[in-house]
């Protein structure tokens, strides 16, 4: 149960394109580079390919019992080898995801009915700080399949080792095993939809830890920004200019979570449109394997299990924030419209009171204006300029007091303008308020 027969490693990882490099290598001209060595003592024979997709570059580096030794049984043991021999020669790195996929065809003396085992003793052999989990199996050309993965531990480093997924597939012959180069390409973009779902989820985890929902954004009786506003009863300068800092500052934390929830919803459209393209792909390799197995059963269960969990978990979970969050932002919509109706009526109200002091000064001037051009025959009748007295038979003229006069002249003429700027104001008033 320990041992299997042409065992093959893949490692499939995906990095993103350097946007700023404008000379990306096609696949065509990196090409296919095989290799050979020995990993232990075992010979060995391997290769690394390359795929440009349209925002990844994915590679694909193989590692195999050299054609020589595909008739011997080979320790489980052997998968850490390859593994480090594909570490060591091409020191593959991936800043998206990884998935690593373990093939080999079941020796004579192993009943087909013990594949499992088998498998699970290949995982655990490969990885040996994990656990067998009771994966739901599969089947690929006649042999049974199993894929291997936790919900992501690190869903801020989806490249991380303890996010790898492991698929295991184990033939029944040779023959079907040595048909797996037929579909590369279509593995290698299976898991390209796969990952860049992953990432989308990952992105929108990411997005909505880094927003204060609970304290910042859904309103409640004690965050509205309207309700620190609405005991205003009187209009003040102090008063309007605290209400345009609110609106001020809630119109910034409603483009915040406008631009968030229009991220959310790219994240939703990116996982929308992955899922389609990755049950597509996942249709094409099974009617392709029925194909090449010459109708030995395929059923990939183990995959498509996937799209489900991308369906109801991820895409739901998405689908229930972008809701929520539109919500939340219509009534923030709705109380903002209602702080800038009340900014809107108190700058009324203040450039009205401005205009009306504006028309109170402008009648008292006015009036004081005038008082002071007639006040100099109203003050020369009660204090004639110049005084006039007769003395021993002789006219005497008697300077009069200027200083008084103009001080009584003042005072008429403030005293009048006062009066008449306070009943202009009261004119005024009146009339404002005939036309409401």
């Amino acid at each position: 149960m320990n041992e299997l027969k042409y065992p093959h490693l893949f490692l499939f990882t995906y990095n993103w394109k350097d946007r700023l490099n404008s000379q990306q290598v096609s696949s065509n001209e990196k090409g296919y580079i095989p290799f050979s060595d020995i990993a232990g003592n075992l010979p060995i024979q391997g290769f690394s390919k390359s795929f440009s997709l349209t925002d990844v570059e994915a590679n694909l580096f193989g590692c195999a019992a050299a054609d020589s030794e595909s008739q011997n049984s080979q320790s489980l043991s052997c998968f850490q080898d390859f593994k480090e021999k594909i570490n060591s020669k091409f020191k593959p790195t991936a800043n998206l995801h990884k998935t690593w996929m373990l093939l080999g065809y079941l020796p004579e003396n192993i009943d087909p009915k013990d594949a499992k085992i088998v498998a699970k003793n290949a995982y655990e052999s490969f990885l040996p700080s994990k656990k067998w989990s009771e994966p739901q199996a599969g089947k690929f050309m006649g042999g049974i399949t199993f894929e291997i993965w936790d919900s992501a531990q690190n869903w801020q480093n989806l490249a991380a080792e303890e996010n790898s997924r492991i698929a295991i597939i184990i033939f029944r012959d040779k023959i079907t095993l040595e048909k797996i180069s037929y579909f590369y390409e279509d593995w290698v973009n299976l898991f390209y939809y796969r990952n860049k779902i992953l990432w989308a989820y990952s992105n929108n985890l990411q997005t909505k830890a880094k927003l204060d929902l609970s304290a910042n954004f859904f309103p409640t009786a004690s965050n509205l920004p309207v309700s620190q506003s609405l005991s205003l009863h009187h209009t003040t300068d102090r008063n309007l200019e605290n209400l345009k800092k609110d609106l001020s500052k809630n119109l910034l934390i409603l483009s915040k979570f406008t631009a968030n929830l229009a991220y959310f919803e790219s994240q939703h459209q990116t996982i929308q449109t992955n899922l389609h393209n990755y049950k597509e792909r996942l249709n094409e390799i099974e009617t392709k394997a029925r194909k090449e197995g010459e109708g030995l059963p395929t059923q990939l269960d183990c995959l498509s299990f996937f799209s489900e969990i991308a369906q109801n978990k991820y895409q739901a979970q998405i689908d229930k924030e972008i809701a929520s969050i539109t919500s939340s932002v219509k009534v923030w919509e709705t109380w903002i419209d209602t702080l800038r109706a009340m900014v809107e009526s108190q700058q009324i109200e203040s450039d009205r009171d401005l205009e009306l002091e504006i028309a109170r000064i402008g009648v008292g001037l006015g009036a004081a204006s005038v008082v002071a051009s007639l006040a100099d025959p109203l003050v020369e009748v009660i204090t004639p300029f110049p005084a006039k007295k007769i003395e021993n038979g002789k006219e005497i003229l008697i300077p009069a007091n200027a200083v008084f006069n103009f001080g009584l002249a003042l005072l008429l003429s403030a005293v009048i303008g006062i009066a008449c700027g306070y009943a202009g104001g009261k004119l005024w008033s009146w009339m404002r308020s005939r036309t409401k």
